[in-house]
């Protein structure tokens, strides 16, 4: 986006880079100086942008201030902890995935696992494909955490069976459940500031 829009660009990363005064600092100061691209535009770019969770309320001011010099673009895996005013300034892209791309994709997070799990030793059988494929659609489409999940799971002394799928359950949706039941809202809060939105619902589903 950037290159087709002849800007020139900052790149933050929010999960190394989270102070308000990186905000305050390099973001301000970058958009609020003229471009030295002839017609350019400033372009700032913030991945995983939810990261940076005090650093936000620091961006929506910025966002103001800067708003006939700068463009920005926020990247993000959890919409639900970006903050109100920044999603009221933006325009939401969301990239999903059709069905056709979806299959297609699972199939070759399939094949990469299989690899991996062949190039440490084991041996997949055809029983071991089903509960592998069950497990690419129960953390799809992390590819990342599907990898670290079977990693912990054979490193404890697990198999690829039923168990690998058992494993995948998520403690934190029983918590959750037992602060609802006990109302102890306090705790109940601060645990949903934590918990993955997604992986949540289809735990409790």
């Amino acid at each position: 986006l950037v290159k087709d829009l002849g800007g020139e660009e900052l790149y933050i990363n929010g999960s190394l880079d989270t102070s308000i005064e990186v905000v305050r600092d390099r973001v301000l100061s970058f958009a609020t100086t003229h471009s030295c691209m002839m017609g350019g535009q400033k372009i700032v770019v913030i991945d995983e942008c939810e990261k940076m969770t005090h650093a936000q309320d620091a961006l929506k001011v910025v966002l103001e201030q800067t708003e006939s010099n700068c463009r920005f673009i926020f990247c993000t895996n959890n919409l639900q902890k970006i903050i109100d005013p920044l999603h009221s300034r933006c325009k939401l892209v969301s990239f999903n995935y059709g069905a056709d791309m979806t299959r297609d994709i699972m199939l070759q997070y399939f094949k990469r696992l299989q690899k991996i799990l062949e190039n440490e030793g084991y041996e997949v059988t055809k029983e071991d494909k089903g509960v592998l494929a069950e497990f690419i659609q129960q953390f799809f489409p992390d590819f990342r955490k599907m990898i670290n999940e079977l990693q912990g799971y054979l490193q404890s002394g697990g198999k690829i069976d039923l168990g690998l799928l058992r494993a995948g359950d998520n403690t934190q949706t029983v918590d959750i459940i037992g602060f609802m039941k006990k109302m102890e809202f306090n705790k109940l809060r601060k645990l949903c500031a934590e918990v993955d939105g997604d992986m949540f619902y289809r735990h409790f589903y």
